[in-house]
């Protein structure tokens, strides 16, 4: 599997995310965005970007990492913690004492 991980940015906040499929994902976060059947359409990420005009981008942190869905969202939530992602709702990922809690 070749992942990628990704940044949206609207004003100063940050969402990190990952995908095996870029441009499904970004039409994903749109209908989000925009639709408010949605069931995720008043997460913070989405509410943010319609605060802040609808501008937002979505680029490609890294790409082309070949890792399993587990190691992907390991390394997705480094990335996270590393870049002070502000609109994550939910960690990628959490070790065995983190579920415990």
């Amino acid at each position: 599997m070749s992942g990628v991980i990704y940044k949206i940015t609207t004003g100063n906040d940050i969402y990190v995310g990952s995908t095996i499929d870029f441009k499904q994902r970004m039409c994903s976060h749109r209908y989000c965005i925009n639709n408010e059947n949605s069931k995720d359409y008043n997460l913070k990420l989405y509410k943010t970007i319609r605060a802040n005009n609808c501008e937002w981008e979505m680029t490609i942190y890294e790409d082309n990492l070949s890792m399993s869905k587990d190691e992907l969202c390991k390394y997705e939530e480094e990335i996270r913690l590393l870049l002070g992602a502000t609109l994550n709702s939910q960690r990628a990922y959490r070790t065995k004492e983190q579920l415990k809690e």
